[in-house]
């Protein structure tokens, strides 16, 4: 079954154009979202979760997902451990399969371990000296 993800946002182009080049994929089910609210990512996350070995999942761009580029990639592995294809039908190129094959699902996971790991520790904050004055010159900034 081939499903077509719809959704209107300021970095993708109009629901008209995305309906228009889904509608050359022959969708069997379309879901048309005004916004990627949270909602309707939790619905986006529940077609995820209903997909079958061999389904299509549709899109113009990735850019319709309307998340950060580590929250489309664990949005992608989703799609690949259920055994989908992505189709990205952009208007002025053919259509992009992405099926799940072990070199693309090496990257994916590895993208996605990268990113669920990479959290950085917080810069810590200049002090100011005890009393809210400046802080003492060192030895070395007196020498110079």
């Amino acid at each position: 079954m081939r499903y077509g993800i719809i959704v209107e946002g300021p970095q993708s182009p109009s629901a008209e154009v995305q309906r228009l080049r889904l509608a050359q994929q022959a969708c069997d089910v379309v879901v048309e979202e005004p916004a990627m609210t949270p909602d309707a990512l939790r619905r986006l996350l529940r077609l995820i979760a209903r997909l079958k070995p061999r389904d299509e999942l549709a899109v113009h761009g990735l850019e319709v997902l309307g998340q950060t580029t580590g929250a489309v990639v664990h949005l992608l592995r989703e799609v690949f451990r259920k055994g989908a294809v992505i189709v990205v039908a952009r208007e002025a190129e053919e259509p992009m399969r992405f099926e799940p094959q072990p070199g693309l699902l090496a990257l994916v996971d590895a993208l996605a371990d990268h990113k669920a790991g990479r959290t950085l520790p917080p810069v810590p904050r200049r002090r100011r000296g005890e009393a809210g004055r400046r802080m003492q010159l060192t030895a070395h900034q007196i020498d110079y």
